[in-house]
């Protein structure tokens, strides 16, 4: 944890540049999603067909507030919840989030700008299956985004993000049965790949 703070207060003091913003004025934003996906596949050991089924849904504004022209300090609250089926398999999770995030604005022409962004996400998640195997999580996220938004107006902008450098700290808990496991992961990373391109949209009043 020491370390990533002090990852974070680094990454801070690196990040300068100029932008369209003025102090005081605030930058709405955030992501929401619902999908669904449906399977039928062989499996060998039962000798039939098993269906599977994934439903996701999440929502999660953030509002920032310009501390200067090109500094944004945010905060972002999230709620997610998954049901999974398989055969005669059921899990749900709901999962929450609170992301707090700093933005830097770099003015590349009169309506681009290279923007980078630095989130702190703490989430919990707290799942169980049909036969009451509970299971419990929580992540610890420092992530930087690199990306580009271009103001279509003065009131709002299209962003871009592409490419992540993050560290990410999880532990897990499940009980089953009365038992209890319990498992931590680490995992420092530098991704360029499409996965991690993203588009979204801000507003700002």
């Amino acid at each position: 944890m020491k370390k990533t703070l002090i990852l974070f207060t680094l990454v801070l003091c690196a990040i300068c540049g100029n932008a369209q913003g003025q102090k005081g004025l605030r930058e709405l934003g955030g992501s929401f999603w619902y999908s669904s996906e449906s399977n039928d596949e062989w499996v060998h050991y039962l000798s039939t067909n098993v269906e599977s089924k994934s439903e996701r849904f999440a929502i999660r504004p953030k509002v920032g507030w310009f501390l200067n022209e090109s500094s944004v300090l945010g905060l972002g609250l999230g709620y997610e919840f998954n049901k999974y089926t398989n055969h005669n398999d059921i899990l749900k999770t709901n999962a929450f989030s609170i992301n707090p995030y700093f933005r830097n604005y770099s003015k590349l022409s009169e309506k681009f700008y290279f923007t980078t962004t630095v989130n702190l996400t703490f989430s919990f998640k707290k799942g169980v299956t049909n036969d009451d195997t509970d299971y419990k999580s929580r992540e610890y996220r420092l992530a930087v985004l690199p990306g580009i938004s271009y103001f279509i107006s003065e009131k709002f902008a299209i962003k871009t993000y592409f490419g992540a450098l993050y560290y990410n700290y999880a532990t897990v808990k499940v009980i089953e049965q009365e038992e209890e496991f319990k498992s931590k992961s680490n995992d420092f990373r530098l991704d360029f790949s499409m996965d991690s391109f993203g588009l979204g949209a801000s507003y700002y009043f």
